[in-house]
């Protein structure tokens, strides 16, 4: 009776110490991490949509060693400009996770979606 106890109050204690958040920090019309004229934003019809993508900025913590850079959004904007060659976002959503069990294992992350759209010049 006892070591089922202790058995429940281990899974309880276990259960309630593990945290994990996903949540929005916003959807943005036009997001970039580069110098762009506003000409060139108003006139979005003219110019070339390269498609839709998700871009991820982590890291992973497993006791107390890192295994990468904090990650920043302005890493996830960085990777996925460069990555289709693009000048900016449009319609971005921009969302931040998180995952932790004490003393083992942490994760955080950026993530960056929309349409990478390049200016014509």
């Amino acid at each position: 009776m006892l070591k089922n106890y202790i058995k429940f109050i281990f899974t309880v204690t276990i259960f309630f110490s593990l945290s994990a958040c996903s949540h929005s920090e916003g959807r943005y019309a036009v997001l970039s991490d580069r110098t762009l004229p506003l000409s060139a934003v108003t006139f979005i019809n003219t110019n070339q949509e390269l498609g839709k993508a998700v871009s991820v900025s982590r890291r992973h913590i497993v006791t107390v060693i890192p295994f990468s850079k904090a990650p920043t959004l302005e890493a996830a904007v960085e990777e996925i400009l460069n990555y289709y060659k693009g000048d900016y976002l449009a319609n971005a959503e921009i969302e931040q996770q998180n995952f932790h069990i004490p003393f083992l294992y942490h994760y955080k992350a950026w993530k960056v979606s929309g349409t990478v759209i390049k200016i014509h010049r």
